[in-house]
């Protein structure tokens, strides 16, 4: 991702480090409160009409109460966002860990309304 950045002149945002910079000035049980405040000044007060978005983990975090391409898609309505998640593509959905895990998050790539590019292909 910083590649694509560099080559085609978008900002790239590491998102894990943005956030947690951000909100560890408050105390873990109230960063969920924090959130939305945290992500308005990171992208959409960013002066940039399209972000590359990388490192993006620290959405999973069951801590947050949030629905993580929920959240990149509603940014996605004021900023052109090329985004990534380390995840797995299997029989038409995206998978974000395993199904054991509390971060676990499985979307039908036809419902997510944006394109889908799998980099391991």
């Amino acid at each position: 991702m910083k590649e694509l950045s560099t080559t085609f002149g978008i900002r790239y945002i590491n998102l894990n480090i943005e956030l947690a910079n951000y909100l560890v000035e408050f105390p873990f049980s109230e960063r969920w409160l924090h959130f939305n405040r945290a992500l308005d000044e990171i992208i959409l007060k960013n002066k940039e009409q399209c972000l590359i978005i990388d490192n993006t983990d620290i959405l999973f975090e069951e801590h947050l109460r949030i629905d993580p391409v929920g959240v990149l898609k509603n940014a996605s309505k004021y900023k052109k966002l090329i985004a990534s998640l380390r995840a797995r593509i299997e029989n038409d959905y995206i998978i974000y860990a395993n199904p054991q895990a509390k971060e676990y998050k499985k979307y039908k790539i036809d419902n997510l309304g944006c394109y889908v590019v799998n980099l391991e292909e």
